[in-house]
């Protein structure tokens, strides 16, 4: 994953051999940087709470 020289000015990373950007010239090193991790969906099955329940008891009711 991570290169040992900038591609873009060829600089040795040495200790900035995970960085983002390079010390030297300023670009994004695209091959260091980590993925944008995305939130799971949504549960369906998960328990609605009673407030909710009871919101929409009220709203069905009124509707009705």
């Amino acid at each position: 994953m991570s290169r040992s020289k900038c591609p873009h000015c060829g600089l040795a990373l040495g200790n900035y051999l995970y960085a983002d950007a390079c010390p030297h010239c300023g670009e994004e090193l695209k091959h260091n940087t980590a993925p944008l991790v995305t939130t799971p969906p949504p549960d369906p099955n998960r328990p609605v709470s009673w407030p909710v329940r009871l919101y929409r008891r009220i709203t069905k009711l009124v509707a009705s």
